[in-house]
């Protein structure tokens, strides 16, 4: 069944095309299909997986000049197409001014378990679902750099705080991340970024044990590359360290933007 889900996610990114519709009144409306080829799945400091693909839907609705309102669905399978998380979020950014906006959105993770069960089982002590709030501030420099805090907190599923024995008590950990991230465009067309977080208190980034720890420092690179036809490639290298983990990660990615 998740393979047959994962084959009509990427059957809908790849026949997509970017659409778009004005109204009288100014609203705008989007649709920008993608596909991910990455060599190692990461995800705030740690790794969930190893290489595979991952296709991504994002549908917005802009108006005002300054609200966008968005709904983006992303799956993540291996190269023999078997799913291994399905995600959807739910967002809304406004404009405070020419220079600054602010993100609110809300995420729901679901890694596919082994068997396969209750995608749609939300109770709140066996769902395997994880929802969080995020909250992104964005300042832009110039047209070519902005400086981003983002705070993000988990605040229903599966994460709970350990209890005696390593086990989980029940209890929700409400399992925090802050991160700092600045980018900038290099010579010859080269964005780039880099960014720390880290884990404020007792969470599933510090596996429930340390009170505070840097779990995530890293640094992007990636060129964009016009194919023509609406159709953009972006290759890309990150390299990452995990500090609380001793930890170093170089992953390369390949995404394909119709």
């Amino acid at each position: 069944m998740t393979n047959r889900f994962f084959l009509l996610l990427v059957s809908c990114v790849v026949t997509l095309s970017p659409l778009k519709a004005q109204t009288e009144n100014k609203t705008q409306f989007t649709l920008q299909p993608s596909v991910d080829f990455v060599s190692r799945y990461m995800w705030r400091g740690s790794p969930l997986s190893g290489a595979g693909l991952q296709p991504v839907i994002t549908g917005e609705m802009h108006w005002g000049g300054k609200h966008t309102l968005g709904l983006q669905l992303v799956g993540f399978t291996d190269f023999q197409f078997t799913l291994k998380e399905f995600d959807y979020n739910i967002y809304y950014g406004y404009q405070l001014s020419e220079a600054d906006k602010l993100s609110i959105t809300l995420f729901d993770y679901w890694s596919v378990p082994e068997p396969t069960t209750g995608y749609f089982n939300y109770n709140k002590d066996s769902t395997l679902h994880k929802l969080e709030l995020f909250a992104d501030y964005a300042h832009a420099f110039d047209a070519n750099s902005s400086l981003h805090l983002k705070w993000a907190t988990f605040i229903y599923g599966k994460d709970k705080t350990m209890g005696p024995g390593g086990q989980p008590s029940g209890e929700q950990a409400f399992s925090s991340y802050f991160e700092i991230k600045y980018k900038g465009l290099a010579a010859r067309h080269y964005n780039w970024e880099v960014l720390a977080g880290i884990s404020p208190f007792k969470s599933a980034y510090t596996y429930y044990n340390n009170s505070f720890a840097v779990v995530n420092v890293g640094l992007h690179v990636e060129r964009t590359f016009d194919l023509g036809a609406d159709i953009l490639l972006i290759p890309s290298v990150t390299a990452t360290v995990n500090p609380l983990m001793e930890q170093a990660y170089l992953a390369f990615g390949l995404s394909f933007c119709l």
